[in-house]
């Protein structure tokens, strides 16, 4: 099965879709395939209607043959994280009260998806309300790490990592408001893309519960997951626009940019960040691509931005979620007031013009997505053993809430293997609306990678 279709480049597939080399129905089945193979153990697919699939992919073979596939991705088959709306298809978030929820309507990046081609194959499996780094809920259980099925995939779009590293979906969507899309894609060695804020549309995606106020405003993004980076701009140039459901969504085209060589590269990095611990494994891992880099050409300098505030980022990540999310506040906390939410905006803004103003100099800041691999699966809160010690739980997504703060892209890509077989990733940050550049060196890096691991036995 290691040959299969279910782990080629989508992009790769669609080309042969719309040049009739492989058909749609091909492709779907190769990934059924695995669903029936890993997904007892791992748990990371739910929803799965079979017949529906198979129904969807011999509509797309018709459709090529009378001339009528023209999306993008005609023909693939992918998956949604369990919080964006989906019309007909049953759309949890997690949440028991929403056990049997059925959406009349698509979520804006459902719906681009669709107009573009693809099969939807279910859902992926999250915490409820996308709320964890953990993935398990009432109603689908746990999601396991394919890696280590004693370990947990992340969260809150943990199902989405685990599926795309067994091979269960090609491409999937998800969320991030603290680390949500790149955690996962850290812990099941894949690559995840966390876009401008603002650059892709949110109307659909659960929360808010369906029909209540959209109180997040502010942090939260949408963006793909894949296997490639390649497969992660074609989502995001089909999923990324304004949107007339969401005023904030802002009309800024992915820059087009002319390929640099390694050697015309800046690149800062840092192994930590002040106050946050990092395993051994991941600083050794991140040195030593940093000094391949460099000994590639690049410039690449360990430096982080002078003036910027890593606690104050960190206060602020905490002061807005609780602002926004009343279920986040202590129970005894007071209200806020309107002056206090101007300050932390205040506040932001001048975190994010000091990054900007880093990143101006330099292409891309390398750093850790966490500060360590997968752990065991456990109760929210339970401290985590990084080299012996234990780690406050909450500082698991330290290195990723700094950059929902800022707003700016970050893409991760799988780096390493730690000592006992988990995945390492790294986290490359790029100016605000530098996407497309920052895409570009992903697909660069990823190049000179190599070819990666995947799970034992997959």
């Amino acid at each position: 099965m290691r040959n299969d279709m279910a782990f080629s480049p989508a992009w790769e597939l669609a080309q042969g879709i719309q040049q009739r080399m492989i058909t749609s129905t091909d492709v779907v089945e190769s990934v059924l395939q695995r669903i029936n193979a890993y997904n007892s153990q791992v748990n990371a697919v739910v929803g799965v209607d079979i017949d529906d699939i198979r129904r969807q992919a011999r509509e797309a073979d018709a459709k090529l043959i009378r001339d009528e596939g023209s999306g993008a991705i005609h023909g693939i088959p992918l998956t949604f994280k369990d919080t964006f709306e989906t019309e007909g298809m049953r759309t949890t978030a997690g949440n028991p009260n929403l056990a049997d929820h059925i959406p009349a309507q698509d979520a804006t990046v459902v719906a681009r998806l669709k107009e573009a081609g693809a099969i939807i194959l279910g859902k992926t499996n999250v915490p409820p309300m996308a709320n964890g780094i953990q993935t398990d809920n009432p109603i689908f259980g746990r999601t396991n790490n394919p890696w280590n099925l004693e370990m947990t995939a992340g969260g809150s779009s943990g199902g989405a990592a685990a599926a795309l590293a067994t091979g269960m979906t090609l491409l999937d969507v998800g969320s991030d408001l603290g680390g949500s899309l790149r955690i996962p894609a850290h812990f099941c060695n894949v690559v995840a893309l966390k876009p401008t804020e603002h650059l892709v549309p949110r109307a659909g995606h659960i929360p808010p519960v369906p029909g209540q106020p959209r109180l997040v405003r502010h942090l939260s993004v949408v963006g793909p997951m894949a296997r490639t980076v390649t497969d992660l701009r074609m989502v995001l140039s089909i999923i990324a626009g304004p949107d007339y459901r969401t005023s904030e969504t802002v009309p800024v085209p992915l820059n087009q940019v002319e390929e640099k060589p390694l050697s015309e590269l800046r690149i800062a990095w840092a192994d930590s960040f002040p106050g946050v611990p990092a395993s051994r494994e991941t600083r050794q891992a991140i040195e030593r691509f940093a000094a391949a880099l460099s000994q590639n050409g690049a410039t690449v300098t360990r430096v982080l931005p002078q003036d910027f505030d890593f606690q104050a980022a960190w206060d602020i990540q905490e002061r807005l979620v609780s602002m926004m999310v009343p279920d986040r506040r202590e129970q005894d906390a007071v209200e806020p007031t309107y002056a206090e939410y101007i300050d932390v905006l205040t506040e932001r803004e001048h975190l994010i013009a000091i990054m900007d103003a880093f990143l101006t100099d330099w292409d891309i800041l390398l750093c850790p997505v966490a500060p360590g691999p997968a752990f065991p699966h456990c109760e929210p809160g339970t401290q985590i053993p990084i080299d012996g010690e234990l780690i406050d739980y909450a500082l698991m997504n330290a290195y990723c809430t700094v950059f929902n703060v800022t707003g700016s892209p970050s893409l991760v890509l799988p780096l390493a293997l730690s000592d006992t077989g988990l995945p390492i990733g790294m986290q490359l940050v790029g100016k605000r609306w530098s996407d497309g550049n920052l895409l570009m060196i992903g697909e660069q890096l990823e190049a000179a990678m190599g070819a990666r691991p995947r799970p034992p036995g997959v």
